[in-house]
């Protein structure tokens, strides 16, 4: 199962807008894959030099990923609720992982029933 590439774009938009806004990061890519309940969305070039070096050390690492998982995790409503406006589908629950050594960062979406919104109906 697939996202149209309108709704990919329209995603891709949102996780930047959330990027920039909300954890004041820029990402140097981002893609979209729709698997079944899952939405996954890659993204490279979160990380900055300081952080990388920090990273080298198991214990600097471990500091960095629990920092951009509690970031995403005190704003990611605000980004759920769009992508269940894009896909129609309620988000059960989602994470952010990033590795600050490679920069690389994936969010993964769990998707439930349907909004509703898609005929029209309240939820």
């Amino acid at each position: 199962m697939s996202c149209s590439k309108a709704t990919e774009e329209q995603i891709i938009e949102a996780v930047e807008r959330f990027e920039q806004n909300e954890m004041s990061l820029d990402a140097t890519s981002i893609s979209v894959e729709l698997r079944a309940d899952t939405l996954f969305v890659m993204i490279e070039g979160l990380t900055f030099p300081a952080e990388k070096a920090c990273a080298e050390d198991k214990h600097g690492e471990e500091l960095l990923t629990q920092y951009h998982a509690r970031l995403y995790d005190a704003s990611r409503g605000c980004l759920e609720k769009e992508i269940e406006r894009f896909l129609g589908r309620m988000v059960q629950r989602s994470a952010f992982r990033v590795d600050p050594i490679s920069g690389t960062g994936a969010m993964q979406f769990i998707l439930g029933d349907s909004t509703g919104e898609e005929r029209g109906e309240p939820r």
